[in-house]
């Protein structure tokens, strides 16, 4: 992929970061609506009685529903580090623990929510393993972002070609 610098709204902007933004908030959008539905089990009372305190301590690994829970809860926040990290460009340690904060508040905003429902059972290992998907995907970010900056500056990955000698033939015969 390539970055396509633009003119105008200050340094940084890139159509792809542009575009990236976009793509982050339409899936900031998806994570609510898969995680908050249904919306009309809303109450307006707190059931903190329901809430597992204990990360990765309140349903076992060997649990099909409880793996499956975990590893759905990965994927949906991965695309959550990754858009938002090549969307900010952001090459750094500080970048990275940007994503992590902005990832653990928002996951904190969605279990806060599934404390006032009744369908919902809001844990902390949802709150754990959402931020490590997400910064998951930022590791991803970050090195899609560092090969096309790569590219844009002529480096490659891929070995050079032998260079040939000034005395050797280049139409191979002697």
């Amino acid at each position: 992929m390539r970055i396509i610098r633009t003119e105008g709204r200050g340094s940084g902007w890139t159509r792809w970061a542009f575009s990236s933004r976009g793509l982050w908030l339409v899936w900031c959008g998806v994570i609510l609506a898969v995680t908050t539905l249904p919306w009309t089990d809303f109450q307006g009372h707190a059931h903190w009685d329901s809430v597992r305190w204990i990360p990765f301590q309140d349903s076992s690994f060997s649990s099909t529903v409880s793996r499956m829970d975990i590893l759905t809860n990965f994927l949906l926040f991965a695309p959550f580090g990754f858009l938002y990290a090549i969307s900010r460009s952001a090459l750094s340690w500080r970048g990275g623990l940007e994503i992590a904060c902005v990832a653990l508040v928002f996951s904190a905003s969605v279990e806060l929510y599934q404390v006032f429902t009744h369908g919902r059972i809001p844990s902390t290992t949802d709150l754990a393993v959402n931020t490590l998907g997400a910064i998951s995907g930022a590791l991803g970010g970050f090195r899609n972002l560092l090969r096309s900056r790569q590219l844009a500056a002529g480096i490659s990955d891929h070995p050079a070609p032998l260079l040939r000698s000034a005395g050797d033939n280049q139409l191979g015969s002697a």
